[in-house]
């Protein structure tokens, strides 16, 4: 019975292991790169992050074994998905910069109608 376990588990292991392709790794990013650019986010940036640490395992993984054409396609697909990746962020902070902006000009706005109001209340009526 011992030899046919090893018969049993190469399938298995083979199917797995194609569970964890490079092209569903890139699916993966298009998708959280798609929801981070919607809502920008520190989970959705690491989650981000651990799928280019896979696709670089991944490309790595098809040069060790001799695939170097498809390596290079990933590869291109991957720099490809960082650039948009970086954009994402950079339009995020741009966003936050400006809510930040917009916030400190509310807070000035606030500050003055409040500095005008005191300033009336303390003036003495006039007859």
């Amino acid at each position: 019975m011992r030899p046919i376990l090893p018969i049993i588990l190469l399938p298995a292991m083979l199917v797995l292991a194609g569970c964890d392709s490079p092209k569903k790794t890139a699916l993966e990013l298009q998708g959280e790169i798609a929801e981070y650019t919607a809502k920008p986010g520190s989970e959705a940036a690491s989650r981000i992050e651990q799928n280019f640490a896979r696709l670089d395992e991944q490309i790595a993984q098809l040069r060790a074994s001799g695939h170097l054409d498809e390596a290079d396609m990933w590869q291109r697909e991957r720099d490809a998905l960082q650039l948009r990746y970086a954009s994402a962020a950079v339009t995020g902070n741009l966003q936050g910069v400006k809510r930040a902006a917009e916030n400190l000009g509310e807070a000035f706005r606030q500050a003055g109608q409040a500095f005008g109001e005191a300033l009336q209340s303390s003036q003495p009526e006039k007859d």
